[in-house]
């Protein structure tokens, strides 16, 4: 992964479910900071409701970086949004 100020990070990310197009479970691998990323789809009303879910192996992990890792994930789910937005829909 490589950060907006350029520093790399190496990432190691597993997919552990696939359940098109409705639910991704995520298992990210980096000692010390493992978690696994539940990501669900669905219907809500002509949009879609995304749900997010991070569950941490350590709980003391999880608190460490609560501070940044919700603004971080806001800003990243506004991204997809934006771009979401300009894009054009197929026809019916």
């Amino acid at each position: 992964m490589r950060a907006a100020d350029g520093a790399t990070y190496a990432m190691d990310h597993r997919f552990l479910e696939v359940v098109a197009p409705e639910r991704l479970v995520i298992r990210h691998l980096q000692p010390g900071h493992d978690f696994t990323l539940t990501i669900t789809l669905g219907v809500a009303g002509a949009g879609t409701l995304l749900g997010w879910s991070l569950l941490f192996d350590d709980p003391s992990e999880a608190a460490r970086v609560r501070a940044f890792v919700a603004p971080a994930n806001e800003q990243n789910l506004d991204r997809l949004a934006a771009h979401l937005a300009k894009q054009v829909p197929p026809p019916l």
